[in-house]
């Protein structure tokens, strides 16, 4: 049995190494990094609530 505790994380450009270092430090593992297309539902920076640029996470696909 598998658990699905995978978390995202969402930065602005101004704080994504921010983001990068918590979420290293919490997952401790390297993340993924991608950027949200442009087109996509307002989503804020965790740290200013500024549009969000990138989605930051361990994504692993269980197959």
């Amino acid at each position: 049995m598998s658990e699905n505790n995978e978390k995202l994380y969402y930065a602005c450009a101004d704080h994504v190494d921010y983001i990068l270092d918590d979420c290293i430090y919490e997952e401790e593992t390297f993340p993924e990094m991608n950027k949200i297309p442009e087109d996509s539902l307002c989503i804020t920076c965790a740290y200013c609530k500024k549009d969000a640029v990138y989605i930051v996470g361990n994504i692993h696909s269980h197959t």
